[in-house]
């Protein structure tokens, strides 16, 4: 605190004060915990901590992604983050199981490389069978959608609207035996956050095809769920707000 009893910023302090710093970490009072916590690592030192997955996930566990992401921008290792996100495939897949792919996502946004982000995510060889995962929740595989359409620009989209494709990867989890979610699909195409009205569009044309209708009815779809979803679309109602108000009425 200061003399005002207001907080401080520990890592401005001793920064701007090296030998407070050198003389509590000699009597013991700041530790390597202390000093991954505010930052007071060198360049070189900060990336020792951090040169494997384990410790980065150690990191995360303990703090949160923000702060692993902070921790490298704060030694100035703002290209070796890049690098991480870019290229450490084991600590991407770690992301994903631990639910963290729209940090991750968000990142490639913010470090100002969707494209090369977009591509990463593409090339993951286990990326449809996460999906296709009885354990992946739809609501996490929306989630998912909605970030890459939120942050990796139009070819984001025309990404998105690949992996929702009618009987594609995420047509065929949501249909799984045992594991209905169809609603959740149109969901995904008709809210705003992904696709928004040409998503909408495209939900109408599946509902109106008859071939459509019989494979949703023979995977075990129920009558109900597509008599609500063609009640809505044929409601002229327009706006991808409302659409996604309606269809998690049917999702409760």
């Amino acid at each position: 605190m200061d003399t005002t009893d207001r907080q401080i910023s520990v890592n401005k302090f001793f920064n701007e004060n090296r030998e407070l710093k050198d003389f509590f970490k000699k009597i013991g009072e700041i530790d390597a915990s202390f000093e991954i916590e505010h930052i007071l690592v060198s360049k070189e030192e900060g990336l020792n901590l951090l040169k494997t997955t384990k410790n980065k996930i150690a990191l995360i566990e303990r703090k949160n992604f923000n702060f692993l992401k902070d921790f490298f921008l704060g030694i100035g290792a703002k290209k070796e983050f890049i690098q991480a996100i870019l290229t450490d495939k084991e600590f991407i897949k770690h992301l994903f199981e631990y639910g963290l792919f729209d940090n991750l996502i968000d990142s490639y946004k913010e470090m100002d490389v969707p494209l090369e982000g977009l591509n990463v995510i593409k090339s993951l060889p286990w990326l449809n069978s996460w999906i296709m995962n009885k354990d992946t929740k739809p609501e996490r595989i929306q989630d998912f959608i909605f970030s890459i359409s939120k942050n990796l620009g139009n070819e984001g989209q025309e990404f998105v609207k690949h992996l929702l494709t009618k009987g594609g990867i995420i047509w065929n989890a949501l249909l799984q035996p045992g594991n209905i979610r169809i609603t959740h699909y149109f969901n995904m195409l008709s809210s705003r956050k992904s696709l928004g009205t040409s998503g909408m569009i495209m939900s109408k044309k599946l509902l109106r095809n008859p071939s459509v209708i019989a494979e949703l009815l023979s995977k075990g779809v129920s009558k109900t769920s597509i008599e609500m979803l063609n009640n809505f679309y044929n409601s002229g109602i327009k706006e991808c707000y409302q659409a996604r108000l309606y269809l998690r009425n049917i999702l409760r």
